[in-house]
């Protein structure tokens, strides 16, 4: 987690928080408290390219706040979900036994 320095470029984001997969060198997913343009803060999620905000605040979580709500988020984000088996062509689908 990076919080902004002040007076920096980047004081839209107050937190960032970078998911990596295993070994990776680049995050599959990021999970950011940020400023809108009416000053409102928002909790959002970055998966490739798709961005979803999770939350809405009048005023900025604090820390542990934040990370306890980026945490309880990574469980819903779509592409860190296991993706379902895939079937082979042609293969008929198997009803359980009863």
């Amino acid at each position: 987690m990076a919080p902004a320095g002040k007076n920096s470029i980047h004081d839209r984001y107050k937190f960032r928080m970078f998911i990596f997969e295993g070994a990776a060198s680049a995050p599959c997913a990021v999970i950011n408290l940020e400023t809108d343009l009416l000053g409102l803060w928002k909790l959002s999620a970055q998966v490739a390219d798709e961005r979803f905000v999770l939350a809405s605040f009048d005023q900025a979580p604090d820390y542990d706040a934040f990370r306890s709500l980026a945490i309880a988020a990574l469980d819903g984000l779509p592409a860190l979900k296991p993706p379902l088996p895939k079937k082979k062509h042609g293969a008929q689908a198997s009803t359980p036994p009863a």
